[in-house]
């Protein structure tokens, strides 16, 4: 009876939550977030800007999520909230003939605003579609840019969610 408890309790602890597994809390800088179980990450410095790369260690879907730390000048209120939606529009057509979607504001489950946009793209040098979602998530005078990016997308983009979802500042 005993091995019977010990083998439920194991297997109640590694099992995967209903959003998907979780890997244990990360951090970027001062940034903290959860990270995808199953993915392998590099962070670096880019110019300014601290990076973390993510990537499954089974990639069939062609997946990344980058997380991109930026600063700004100065807190992000309401009214440049809304110039930060063309902000992000104009971001995407860098990418090779985008098809876009509509800037939409939100917030995370920390209570952060976030403007995303969806992208699909071919590109440069490939025949086939890849599609994207760009996240920009303000907190105080911080810009925090969630990219994911796949050939074959997640259609409830479970791990995108669970890192902007999961994603604040705190110390560093």
């Amino acid at each position: 009876m005993r091995c019977l408890a010990l083998c439920w309790f194991i297997a109640a602890c590694s099992s995967s939550s209903p959003d998907g597994p979780l890997k244990a809390a990360d951090t970027l800088a001062d940034l903290h977030y959860t990270g995808p179980a199953g993915w392998s990450h590099k962070d670096t410095k880019e110019i300014s800007r601290s990076v973390a790369r993510w990537i499954p260690d089974d990639n069939a879907r062609k997946e990344s999520i980058s997380i991109i730390r930026a600063g700004t000048h100065g807190p992000v209120g309401e009214v440049r909230l809304a110039s930060l939606e063309s902000v992000l529009a104009h971001a995407q057509n860098t990418l090779p003939s985008p098809a876009l979607s509509h800037p939409s504001l939100g917030h995370t489950k920390q209570n952060l605003q976030e403007v995303e946009i969806t992208a699909d793209f071919v590109p440069t040098g490939m025949n086939v579609s890849y599609h994207r979602v760009h996240a920009m998530i303000v907190d105080g005078d911080v810009l925090i840019h969630v990219l994911y990016t796949a050939r074959t997308p997640d259609p409830s983009l479970t791990m995108f969610r669970q890192v902007v979802d999961t994603i604040r500042r705190g110390e560093g």
